[in-house]
């Protein structure tokens, strides 16, 4: 089935916006190199929240399916890894 008839244009539109914040947090906890460990605890549990929020909402397959989408190769392994962890 494709992703477009599973999800309304609306809830796409916040998947899309839920994948973005939640990789550009990730990216930080993974590449962030120039911050503390402290702080990379605490955006780390903010992610882990932000995934917890998107899976109640909706499955991991149709997240998955819209990531593939809009991030790239790189970004996408990464947000893939977490999300199934």
């Amino acid at each position: 089935m494709d992703c477009e008839n599973m999800v309304t244009k609306k809830e796409r539109e916040e998947i899309e916006t839920d994948i973005l914040v939640i990789y550009n947090n990730l990216y930080h906890v993974l590449h962030g190199d120039d911050i503390g460990e402290g702080i990379k605890d605490i955006i780390k549990g903010i992610v882990k929240g932000q995934k917890e929020r998107l899976l109640k909402r909706y499955d991991l397959s149709t997240i998955l399916t819209i990531a593939k989408e809009i991030l790239n190769e790189e970004e996408y392994a990464e947000f893939e890894t977490f999300m199934s962890e």
